[in-house]
This record gives C-alpha cells, sequence and structure tokens, in this order.
C-alpha cells in the first residue's frame, strides 16, 4: 500500500509541475500575443498612411504627365516645324 501511495505522489508532483509549466507557457504566450497586437496596430497604421502617400504621389505624377502632354501638343500644333526640330535634336525616351 505504501508503494501506491508513493506512486500517487509522484504523479501528483509530476502533473504539479506539468501544470506550472503549462502557466508559465501561457503567461509567455498570452504577452507575446500582446506585443503582436501592439505591433501589427502600429504597423498597420503606417501601412496604411504610407499607401494613401504612395496613392496621392501617384495621382500627382500622372497630373503632371498630363500637363506634360497637353503642353507639348500645344507646341506641337502652334510650332510644327520647331517640335519636328526639336524631336529630331531630343527623341522620345521608351519607358517600360
Amino acid at each position: 500500500m505504501a508503494m501506491n501511495e508513493q506512486c500517487f505522489k509522484e504523479i501528483q508532483d509530476v502533473q504539479a509541475e506539468i501544470y506550472q509549466t503549462y502557466k508559465y507557457s501561457e503567461e509567455n504566450l498570452t504577452r507575446i500575443n500582446e506585443i503582436s497586437q501592439e505591433k501589427y496596430k502600429e504597423n498597420f497604421e503606417l501601412f496604411t498612411k504610407h499607401t494613401k502617400e504612395l496613392q496621392l504621389l501617384k495621382q500627382n505624377l500622372e497630373d503632371v504627365f498630363m500637363r506634360i502632354r497637353k503642353i507639348k501638343n500645344s507646341l506641337k500644333t502652334k510650332y510644327p516645324e520647331e517640335y519636328q526640330e526639336a524631336e529630331k535634336m531630343f527623341p522620345e525616351i521608351e519607358i517600360d
């Protein structure tokens, strides 16, 4: 009978140790999760801000290039000979 009580006590000790390990791991994982949530929120806000800035930059560049095309067309219409000379001297660069 003493052997059974000793085995039972050992099992309880092992279970208590496993439980403590579990609780420690759970606390660490909870802290990691909280830190991850904070970092995600910070990075998401930065990503959103940068995305909006890039969209604005893209729109501004499209506007600039549209104005350049209008000016070129206007010059081509007003001064066709001079425009052809300028095109020969400064050929348009193709960008892929």
